[in-house]
């Protein structure tokens, strides 16, 4: 068997896996993961009067419909891309409070297959990888810029939301 298919098969394994387990709305699969975007937001009372309609009207952009949010668990507010948006994403997303701290994190977990695509890559290619880099990281780059903005996005309606009365709970 050809190593490209057997790496194709490999990364299209993890890319169906990860979209079930983000289309059931696994707890451990949003629970765990690499942060690669992290932005805390001082808000007291935790994720309590969180309106996820504003949130996601917050995050829409010309490009993108907005995002689709969840509570997993009253300190845990899971998201993630709506469908195919275009691109492929390079994150899911939580939202997650300690009852000690009055702040709330919002986190870009990095998406397994983009792990998975990169060992493949390395484990493959060896040497010739080297070719590949340039390509793979400019892909990365561009993803991160275009999820990074809505995460950013993301936390300054988390912070504006707190100056709202009932807490940003919206009353449309």
């Amino acid at each position: 068997m050809n190593y490209l298919l057997i790496g194709a098969i490999i990364v299209g394994a993890a890319v169906i896996i990860e979209i079930i387990l983000s289309a059931k709305w696994n707890v451990s699969y949003f629970r765990t993961g690499i942060p690669i975007f992290v932005r805390r937001i001082d808000r007291a009372g935790g994720l309590t009067g969180i309106s996820f309609d504003t949130l996601a009207k917050s995050t829409t952009t010309a490009s993108a419909p907005p995002l689709a949010f969840r509570q997993l668990a009253p300190d845990l507010v899971a998201f993630r891309e709506r469908g195919f948006n275009g691109y492929v994403p390079l994150m899911r997303g939580i939202i997650k409070s300690k009852a000690e701290e009055p702040s709330i994190v919002v986190a870009g977990l990095i998406n397994w297959s983009a792990i998975v695509l990169a060992i493949v890559l390395v484990a493959f290619l060896r040497r010739s990888v080297t070719i590949v880099v340039p390509y793979y990281l400019a892909g990365f780059a561009i993803l991160y810029f275009i999820q990074g903005v809505r995460l950013f996005r993301l936390g300054s309606a988390l912070r504006r939301s707190k100056e709202l009365p009932n807490d940003g709970v919206s009353k449309q």
